[in-house]
């Protein structure tokens, strides 16, 4: 079934810290009246962020997504200059521990859906925790709010595509992807992140570990994330997928591709948080409220992914029925990709 889809300012993440906890209006560490998020404070913050003139996001969403949010942005931000560095994760977790550890920061915010990451910078004290009106508002759940620091910013679900030139008659599972006809020609995802793990452990849930071995003798080609997948689709160098996000934008343009997402769909829910070598603190709350504002919900929502607010057209599903995947341990992590590793690339 397809789913309908400067000094004083930094004063306040720094009370935050002390604290513990989330920056809202009204409340400060003391729990009298503090941070204004939505009057003096905030267009403080908003001034500081101005005169910084630009902030950094390097994100794992997809580039059409990022470039949305940056016109909207910079529309909202006319002071503010928006860069875009987008990659998998894999590539960009690297970027930002070497950039904290030489003290030469670039990035600003970060955006990916890796949980176990966010969870372990949060407790580390190496994300900045968040302020901002938008977070304060009552349609952002929040509960998507973690350790007062990093953020839900959005989500996307996953089925199977196929190229309709190769396979005109289309697919009607996932597991129809397990044919000898298809061998060589089907397209798989790496699980380089723990995210990917636990998609590889859904197929496994849902059919059966057979799905996954059968799956590696049909020699499929490995990609590295979804939009590598989504092009070699459209170009024909792959026939059918097992990891594909919604794709009208292509077929729209005339790829001959389709796509199903089944009943009971992965998907994958992107954080965001602000890195503590920012080199544009202001500038980073300013886009982090931003991204969970309104208008930043709907340039980054489309294709049928999924909004962290609720009546944003476009959105695929509702943030509430996405998967919260498993807490997987490190040692879990790295045991299931040395078996796929085994199973895939030996």
């Amino acid at each position: 079934m397809k789913m309908s889809f400067i000094a004083g300012v930094l004063m306040v993440a720094s009370t935050a810290v002390a604290a513990g906890g989330h920056v809202g209006a009204g409340t400060d560490a003391s729990g009298g009246a503090g941070t204004d998020t939505t009057g003096a404070d905030w267009d403080a913050v908003v001034a500081a962020a101005n005169e910084e003139g630009s902030v950094t996001l390097y994100t794992a969403q997809g580039l059409d997504q990022a470039n949305n949010l940056k016109e909207a942005f910079e529309a909202e931000y006319p002071d503010i200059t928006l860069e875009i560095v987008r990659d998998i994760s894999s590539n960009l977790i690297p970027k930002i521990e070497a950039e904290r550890q030489t003290g030469r920061g670039i990035a600003d915010v970060y955006v990916s859906a890796d949980t176990v990451w966010w969870e372990t910078n949060a407790a580390d004290g190496t994300i900045i925790p968040i302020i901002g009106p938008s977070f304060d508002d009552p349609d952002y759940d929040p509960a998507l709010i973690h350790a007062d620091t990093y953020f839900e910013a959005s989500a996307v679900v996953f089925g199977f595509g196929w190229n309709t030139d190769d396979v005109p008659d289309g697919l009607t599972s996932m597991t129809d992807v397990i044919n000898p006809e298809f061998e060589g020609k089907i397209g798989v995802v790496e699980p380089s992140l723990e995210a990917l793990v636990d998609f590889w452990k859904y197929l496994e849930e849902q059919y059966g570990e057979d799905f996954v071995t059968d799956l590696a003798d049909l020699n499929p080609r490995v990609y590295p994330g979804a939009g590598p997948l989504r092009e070699a689709l459209a170009s024909g160098e792959i026939s059918v997928s097992t990891y594909n996000s919604p794709m009208p934008d292509l077929e729209a343009q005339g790829a001959p591709v389709a796509w199903e997402i089944p009943e009971t769909a992965w998907g994958a829910r992107f954080y965001g948080g602000i890195i503590d070598s920012a080199p544009h603190p202001n500038a980073a709350q300013v886009l982090s409220d931003f991204i969970v504002s309104r208008p930043g919900q709907e340039s980054l929502v489309f294709n049928e992914s999924v909004a962290v607010l609720p009546d944003v057209a476009g959105t695929g599903a509702e943030i509430a029925d996405i998967r919260i995947a498993p807490e997987y341990t490190a040692e879990e992590i790295t045991e299931y990709q040395e078996y796929w590793r085994d199973l895939f690339q030996s």
